[in-house]
């Protein structure tokens, strides 16, 4: 397992960030800066014909999105970039954020473009679809790679989060957690896309909105900060050498190689997983569910992220015994204990309502991928997995799973880009 963490801690510090990062600079060329049309990412939520086929609406394709993307990495992901590189791993952070914008446009486009209608209704797409007429290994390749990787970053490393978070907060015991998450899960999950697209129109806004209030409260309540903070970030993500003692201190290296890493990871620009639930919505020109998909990953990345980490580095200023914190949790928890009474517990209630949503939005991405590869009959034997895996998320350790996971997330990563390049000349 050692060589299995050095591996995937490589691959994940060098190879691939300049691998999706160099994809997204390139589609960003490449579309001619589509990331700056926001009023059509807007407008496209309201776009809509009686003549279109779907099962779902665009926004609650958005909200599907939301919920599989804007998960506890908003969170404790951005407090991890900010221990390990510094306040300049936010702004490269949202740099990363910004530019996949480009790349979610253009693998939701051609997913649209070459999506399929089954016998019951229901649409496939995605990577593996596109893939399949000239490239079968790869496609089934990039299922696999996805199923798996789903039963890691987006069920156990989520259950075991609001887990710990719970017990730290309110010492509700693991096992509790783990019955009342899988029980949870498998009211849900039962339903298929339209019940959880159902409930994640209620839990999406509802804990992304009591996050924004009480984010917004703390920085009102450090106003005095806010300004410093933005200055730290900015100088720090330019600035070669330290300037401060504690995680201040970090390097620009660390500040690029955190921030890019841990913005590619929360936007999931260039993993394929989005235009699973993309192909879903009610269409008939690609563009539309481009834009929506291009929407997710500004309101998750560039306004909730950008949001935490600015929030962070000015609880850090106001209260400098915050740097010497090394655990994502201990210092997401004080950071918002800063608000008396409420604070820890509004923070917990919206990790857990953040990690429930992850948990069934990427229960839809893992079991599409496989029962494209097997047919129908791997439905329900992937969803009893995925109970079990989030019930076991609870009680482990997860350092061995996440390098697992992070493995796979590469794996997933790969031919998708090849998917990308193979067929940029068909985006319009």
């Amino acid at each position: 397992m050692n060589f299995l963490h050095e591996f995937t801690s490589f691959l994940w510090s060098y190879p691939m960030p300049a691998l999706l990062l160099g994809t997204h600079l390139f589609f960003t060329f490449r579309l001619k800066g589509i990331q700056f049309h926001l009023f059509k990412q807007f407008k496209a939520l309201f776009m809509h014909k009686k003549t279109d086929n779907g099962e779902i609406s665009q926004f609650s394709s958005l909200m599907a999105i939301l919920a599989s993307t804007m998960g506890t990495g908003n969170v404790l992901g951005v407090s991890t970039a900010l221990i390990a590189g510094g306040p300049g791993s936010i702004f490269w952070m949202v740099v990363a954020g910004f530019l996949g914008m480009a790349t979610k446009y253009a693998e939701t486009w051609l997913a649209v473009k070459h999506r399929k209608r089954q016998n019951d209704g229901t649409f496939f797409g995605g990577a593996m679809v596109v893939l399949k007429s000239k490239h079968y290994f790869l496609s089934g390749f990039f299922c696999l790679s996805g199923a798996l990787a789903a039963l890691g970053i987006g069920c156990s490393v989520q259950s075991n989060a609001a887990a710990l978070m719970l017990y730290r907060t309110f010492q509700i015991p693991l096992i509790c957690t783990a019955v009342l998450f899988s029980l949870l899960t498998a009211l849900v999950i039962f339903k298929g896309l339209k019940g959880i697209s159902a409930l994640c129109n209620i839990l999406v806004p509802l804990a992304g909105a009591v996050y924004l209030f009480t984010s917004l409260l703390l920085l009102y309540q450090l106003r005095h900060s806010f300004s410093p903070a933005l200055e730290l970030i900015i100088t720090s993500a330019l600035n070669t050498h330290s300037m401060l003692g504690g995680f201040f201190g970090a390097s620009i290296k660390n500040a690029i190689r955190y921030g890019v890493s841990r913005g590619l990871f929360t936007n999931e620009s260039g993993m394929g997983s989005t235009p699973v639930f993309s192909v879903s919505s009610e269409c008939t020109d690609p563009e539309v569910p481009s834009f929506i998909a291009m929407l997710s990953v500004f309101l998750d990345t560039v306004v909730i992220c950008s949001l935490t980490g600015i929030l962070f580095v000015s609880c850090s200023l106001s209260c400098p015994p915050l740097t010497s914190l090394t655990s994502a949790n201990d210092f997401s928890l004080a950071c918002f204990s800063l608000i008396p009474v409420i604070g820890k517990p509004v923070l917990c209630l919206c990790l857990v309502l953040f990690a429930l949503s992850t948990i069934l939005g990427w229960c839809v991405v893992g079991e599409r991928l496989l029962c494209f590869l097997f047919g129908s009959s791997a439905c329900i034997p992937y969803r009893i997995l995925w109970i079990v895996f989030v019930f076991a998320g609870c009680m482990i350790q997860m350092d061995d799973l996440w390098a697992i996971s992070d493995l796979f997330n590469a794996l997933m990563c790969l031919p998708n880009l090849y998917m990308l390049f193979s067929f940029e000349h068909q985006i319009n």
